[in-house]
């Protein structure tokens, strides 16, 4: 039996297409605008201090402006373009609690508890304090987990650690540089 206090859209046994139709009737104009929203880096949100990280009056602005926020891109980012390092950022021991804080304040901002969705870069490694590097894409393809194909990517690693040219995918020549002539049309 659904408990009648709870709105539909948050009843888990409630199917999903009902649960988004109760949801959506229930936005307004500026809450569904806002849940486009991606305007906001997620280095600028919070600011360490020597008890841990506050939130940014940048942030509650934009929380404020749509009642809540649909995205926040680089909260974890650290490089010389966000500014963010070890002596500002949050590293792998404090990025739970830094997501927390973040999270509790847009869903208290929003009047339906919407929470916000985090968005990470990690084409070739979670771009963080204390992150991962990873394989990029291409070995990343079913052909390329193959034993052999495995081999010799991890034979070209050491003649290419210092490259920022990607190897090219084995069993292919590698791609010039210069763009094929395209046809003239008749």
């Amino acid at each position: 039996m659904t408990d009648t206090t709870t709105p539909l859209y948050r009843d888990p046994d409630a199917p999903v297409d009902t649960r988004v139709r109760d949801l959506l009737a229930r936005m307004t104009l500026r809450v569904k605008v806002g849940q486009l929203n991606q305007r906001m880096y997620g280095w600028e949100a919070y600011r360490r201090t020597p008890e841990g990280f506050e939130l940014t009056d940048a942030l509650r602005a934009e929380t404020a402006r749509f009642a809540g926020l649909g995205a926040l891109y680089g909260l974890f980012r650290a490089d010389a373009w966000s500014g963010v390092d070890h002596s500002n950022g949050p590293g792998a021991q404090d990025s739970a609690a830094l997501a927390e804080l973040v999270q509790r304040h847009v869903i208290d901002s929003s009047r339906l508890g919407i929470p916000a969705l985090f968005v990470e870069e990690v084409p070739h490694g979670h771009m963080a304090l204390d992150g991962t590097a990873a394989c990029s894409a291409v070995t990343a393809s079913p052909p390329v987990r193959r034993p052999p194909c495995r081999r010799r990517i991890r034979a070209r690693r050491p003649s290419r650690a210092a490259s920022t040219t990607p190897a090219p995918p084995p069993n292919r020549p590698p791609r010039s540089r210069t763009p094929a002539p395209r046809p003239r049309p008749p």
